[in-house]
């Protein structure tokens, strides 16, 4: 589990490192941070292909 201060300490870090892809961090229900990864949408064939 990584700590408030260590949290901290990563986000200055990634804020001064700008050619960092940035990462999307979101608050968890449980109140846990958690990385989310969202998979890209593929859209649906459209009716009557193949």
């Amino acid at each position: 589990m990584i700590s408030r201060d260590q949290l901290k300490q990563l986000l200055a870090a990634l804020r001064r490192d700008q050619t960092a892809p940035p990462v999307l961090i979101r608050l968890a229900p449980s109140g846990t941070l958690l990385p989310m990864w969202t998979p890209a949408r593929v859209p649906a064939p459209c009716g009557g292909e193949g």
